[in-house]
């Protein structure tokens, strides 16, 4: 199953000692040294194993695909999709009209993939679009209004794990 994670909407910082989700890099982390038995005293600091760069604003959402793809998106309405052996964006993705977008609509507020459906990566946004990107040519292949009330943006989602039902919610709690 793909593990996520994601910040919320009201907590946007560009400072750069806000951690990993609230900059413009990415920092990964072995996690063997964090998850550790409650007897073992040791205060060590955790090193990041790899730093990755690329987005221009803050990172949002990451979402992770075994064995090896990391999705990171960001306010400046893009999504990178990393692989995590070379460390290397594998593709940037930009949502579309992005640039005709006030700031506040351009956000990629959530990243889902699908792992039932091969290569495929869901994203919502401030614009309150869901779209499905193919990580494997690269490419948007399908767009559309998530439904939800007009200037919502969706800021969660989930999926049952056949990848048949999509859940969204958005910022007015619906």
């Amino acid at each position: 199953a793909a593990a996520e994670a994601s910040s919320a909407p009201a907590a946007r910082s560009a400072s750069a000692s806000s951690g990993p989700l609230m900059n413009r890099r990415r920092v990964v982390v072995r996690m063997s040294p964090i998850l550790r038995d409650e007897a073992s005293s040791s205060t060590a600091p955790v090193e990041p194993e790899r730093v990755m760069s690329g987005h221009e604003e803050d990172i949002l959402s990451i979402a992770y695909s075994p064995p090896n793809l990391l999705a990171t998106s960001g306010y400046d309405g893009s999504v990178l999709v990393w692989n995590m052996d070379s460390g290397v964006a594998k593709f940037s993705f930009t949502i579309p009209n992005v640039s005709s977008l006030d700031v506040d609509q351009r956000a990629v507020w959530k990243l889902l993939f699908l792992d039932q459906r091969d290569h495929a990566l869901v994203s919502s946004g401030a614009d309150g679009c869901l779209r499905l990107w193919n990580v494997k040519e690269g490419a948007l292949t399908l767009e559309f209004d998530s439904g939800h009330r007009r200037g919502e943006a969706v800021v969660s989602m989930a999926t049952d794990p056949s990848n048949s039902f999509l859940f969204t919610a958005d910022t007015a709690g619906y």
